[in-house]
This record gives structure tokens, sequence and C-alpha cells, in this order.
């Protein structure tokens, strides 16, 4: 697993310094956090020597420069050259002279020439105190239309690994490479578990008020991953989806979101019911201009809108259509059958939440002769023992509501249905209902 530190390298049209050569980056002098100050034309080396800077315990062990054909790597040449080694300086003059004369005027630089200077930056770094740390450098478009944008996360998936980790300078490039680069990052943050550990830029125009800042704009992707937790737990309704992004900064609402989440999945309504109540209180309580708090409208709308209040067969219920409405056909059956078996309890007087009292209402003389009940009943036991296949004959019942997720989708609706009258269904109510 490797940690990366990428960059972009752009023409230097901007932050030029008149005295320096045409083109190039002016240098100076970035503040970072507690006050520690680095030096340098490009941000992009000044913030490789801040994250290895002690204590580094996430450290880059690799840097990956990104730039266009028209990106001024011989710039980056000029770095390598070193007054007190004049064979170093001597090659880097030669491959200095080779960089311009493929950049001007036809733009040829190729993989070749960028992997030349990648092993003489590396070589250089390593020199300089940066012990085992990799540097590569590749060609990206300028990003003009859709295919040149994925051409660079192509390109920058084939240069990092599963679970590796990632630190982004947005600083230099064209303005919206930065941009492609944090989606870029997101999207290998999901496919490939990749980690970003936070995203810089380097504000050479702030530097009126003393050394330019050197900004964490780790909340680009903290937004990204809320963002995307909610798109998750909307398609799975599992609240244990947000307390992956709440709990580190709020762990009251995150433990309480966890909770809230285990005893839906495990079949606990009025512990859930308990937790629904806990997390909107521990919602309430966040500090605004939080990402809880710019979440919080969203937040209690996905809480609030499975609140069950009532009876344990209501609550059930409730969890029976958010389930199916989520596309868990098992769960949602689970919870119709018990919610049928809790009205059906409370209905002959018998105690709802008594284990013995339910069983006893849906067996015997007075049990539940509903055809529906039923026909639930079956179906649950056909999903939760993957018995499909082996029952009935072919396009009998149930096999009928196995053939797509349409259909059981529109069975479970109806049965689900029919449990909300559950203890008063008769065989003609069934007859209508389906």
């Amino acid at each position: 697993m490797h940690t990366h530190l990428v960059t972009v390298l752009g023409r230097g049209h901007t932050n030029r310094d008149p005295s320096a050569p045409s083109g190039r980056y002016a240098t100076a002098t970035y503040r970072f956090d507690d006050d520690h100050l680095e030096t340098s034309t490009f941000f992009g080396l000044a913030l490789l020597r801040f994250l290895r800077s002690p204590p580094a315990g996430d450290a880059p062990n690799s840097l990956i420069i990104l730039g266009t054909t028209e990106s001024m790597w011989d710039g980056l040449v000029e770095l390598l050259t070193d007054a007190s080694d004049e064979t170093a300086s001597a090659a880097a003059l030669k491959l200095f002279v080779t960089v311009s004369d493929r950049m001007r005027p036809l733009n040829t630089v190729d993989k070749d020439l960028l992997d030349e200077l990648g092993e003489a930056l590396q070589t250089h770094l390593r020199s300089g105190g940066a012990r085992g740390l990799q540097v590569r450098l590749g060609l990206i478009p300028e990003a003009r239309d859709a295919a040149q944008q994925l051409r660079i996360v192509h390109g920058l998936s084939e240069l990092v690994g599963d679970r590796d980790r990632l630190w982004l300078d947005i600083t230099h490039g064209l303005r919206h490479q930065g941009a492609i680069l944090v989606s870029a990052a997101n999207y290998l943050s999901h496919a490939r578990s990749c980690k970003v550990l936070g995203i810089y830029y380097g504000a050479f125009e702030l530097r009126g008020r003393g050394e330019p800042p050197a900004i964490q704009l780790d909340a680009l992707e903290r937004l990204a991953a809320w963002q995307a937790a909610m798109e998750r737990y909307d398609a799975t309704g599992d609240f244990g989806e947000l307390t992956r992004v709440v709990e580190p900064t709020h762990p009251e609402l995150g433990q309480a979101l966890a909770r809230l989440g285990f005893f839906e999945r495990s079949f606990q309504p009025q512990r859930a019911a308990d937790a629904r109540v806990a997390a909107l209180a521990s919602l309430n309580q966040v500090t605004d201009g939080t990402l809880a708090a710019l979440f919080r409208p969203r937040l209690q709308a996905r809480i609030t809108g499975q609140l069950a209040d009532g009876d344990l067969a209501s609550q059930q219920l409730t969890l029976a259509r958010k389930a199916l409405a989520h596309g868990q056909p098992v769960m949602a059956a689970t919870y119709a059958h018990e919610s049928w078996v809790s009205a059906h309890t409370q209905f002959r007087g018998l105690a709802p939440r008594d284990h013995e009292a339910r069983k006893t209402a849906v067996r015997g003389r007075h049990g539940v002769t509903c055809k529906a009940f039923h026909d639930l009943r079956k179906l649950r036991n056909v999903l939760v023992h993957g018995m499909g296949a082996h029952v009935a004959e072919p396009g009998g019942w149930p096999q009928r509501a196995l053939v797509s997720q349409e259909a059981l989708t529109e069975r479970l609706d109806k049965l689900i249905a029919i449990s909300g009258c559950a203890g008063l269904c008769s065989h003609a109510t069934w007859e209508r209902g389906l």
C-alpha cells in the first residue's frame, strides 16, 4: 500500500515572477499548519516537504506529477541543478536542453522523456533527504470534453493501487483540472477502496497579508463522503451507511444511528423506535456550521420518515414497507408476517410482546385462518430458506412471485397492504385484495 501525493504542473502563466524566466512560477514561502514554513517555486514540492516533516504518520512515499504536453516540464529540470555537484548540474543541463527542444515548438513531450525526467527528479529528491520516495510523471489531456476528462480519471487510476492513500494538490494546472482530480480521487475511494487523506491549495494570491497560506480543503472530501453515504442509505435503507461519516465528528449521533440500523436489521422494532427518538435528539444538538447541520434536514426527513408510532404491529408494518421500498424482500416479508401476528395477538386480547402469547394466537381453533396470512408465511419461509426453486409446481404459487423482482415486489406489496388490517381479514378480503 502506497501513500501518494498527486499534483499538477501547469503552464506557468499564473503566479509568475517578473524576474524569473518566462512562464515560471514565483518563489514563495507557504505557511502550513502550526506556522510551518516551506519555500518553493512549485507548491507541490513545498507540500511534499511539509507532509514528510516530523511527525509524518501519513507521509507520502510516492510523488505523482501530472501535466499536459505544454506544462513547464523544463521548469522541473531547473530544480535539479546542484552548485555543489558539477556532474549532476551538467546532467541537468543536458536534460534541460532535451526537454526544452521537445517542448518548443511542437510539444513532442512523451512518456519516455517524462520517465527520464521522473527518474532524475527522484534521484535529486532522494539525495535531498526524501529517502525511498518514488517519483512518476504522467501526461494528461487538457480536459476540453468529457472524453478527455475521463482520460484523466483513467490515467490516475493506472498510477495507484487498491487501498492506496492519496494527498491531492490542486494549486497549479488548468483550473478545471483540479475539480477533475478531486472527482477522480472520489471515484478511487469508492471503486478501489483508496482513502483521500487531504486536499491542499497553495493560495499564492493571498501573499499580500504575509506568507501565502497552504489551505487544506478537506471539507470538499468530507462533503462528497456525506453525499455518497446519503445516496447509499437511500438505496439500502441501512442507517449504518450514515454512521461511517457521522461518527468521527458527531459520535453520539453516529452511535444512535448505528443502534437504529442494528435494531431494524435484527427485527427489534421497539428498540429501533427508542433509538430513532435518541437519534433525533442528538441531531437537534449538532452545532450550526457543521456538515451534520448542513445535512440536518435530509437526515431528519429520513429518520422521521420511517417513524413508527403506535403499537408493535404498526411499527413492524412501517419497517416492512421501508424494507420493500429499498428492495429487501426477506426483511419485508418477515416484518409483514410479524406485524400480522402482532395484530392478531392483540385482537385476541393477548400480549403481542409475549412469545408464548404470539404462538397461541396464531394456532388452534382461534388461530389465523385468512388465506393471505398463510400465503405470506409460505412466501417468507421460501425466501428465508432459499427454497424458491423447489416449492410447488412450475408456474404455481409461490413460483409466480419469484420469477422477477417486479413480480415479487407486487405480491409483497399486496400482502403488506392486507397486513394493515390483519386480524380483521377474511377470505373474501383476500380475494378482493389480490
